[in-house]
């Protein structure tokens, strides 16, 4: 299979100051949902649950992993205002949407039964790594890329 080209389309971005000013408080709220009290709640949920993972102080992401084909494709990026320092969290949420995991992790447990990472060590510096991003930071690994394909073929 060819690397395939992506378009997005980005239907809306919400900027919260408060949870009491989310006007998605209750839209995403379902059963079969993550739901985010606050960002920075769950950002200590989610560095808790994944201890060996270095986590950036300033930006953060969330993301289910291969649901962009789903209810649940939503992926969530806490920036600091003016300076886009989340771009990269950004692609690396919407790679997570595609079904890429972090490189190094085991395949998921899932019916199609996925590729997992293991062959490419995170710290390879690729945008699925952990840590310090090298100069492969805006490229997929090769077990990103084959996720991502295994997903959708």
């Amino acid at each position: 299979m060819e690397a395939p080209c992506l378009t997005f389309l980005l239907l809306a971005i919400y900027v919260n100051t408060s949870l009491a000013a989310s006007p998605s408080k209750k839209r995403y709220v379902r059963p079969d949902t993550f739901v985010v009290e606050t960002c920075f709640v769950a950002t200590r949920e989610y560095e808790n649950y994944y201890t060996d993972y270095v986590h950036a102080v300033a930006y953060f992401g969330l993301a289910r992993t291969s649901s962009v084909c789903t209810d649940m494709k939503v992926a969530i990026v806490h920036d600091i205002p003016n300076s886009y320092a989340a771009v990269v969290t950004l692609a690396h949420e919407v790679a997570h949407l595609l079904g890429a995991t972090h490189d190094g992790q085991v395949p998921l447990q899932r019916p199609n039964k996925p590729p997992g990472s293991k062959k490419c060590p995170p710290t390879d510096g690729y945008l699925m790594g952990n840590g310090d991003l090298g100069a492969n930071k805006y490229m997929l690994s090769s077990c990103s890329m084959a996720q991502i394909r295994a997903r959708y073929k």
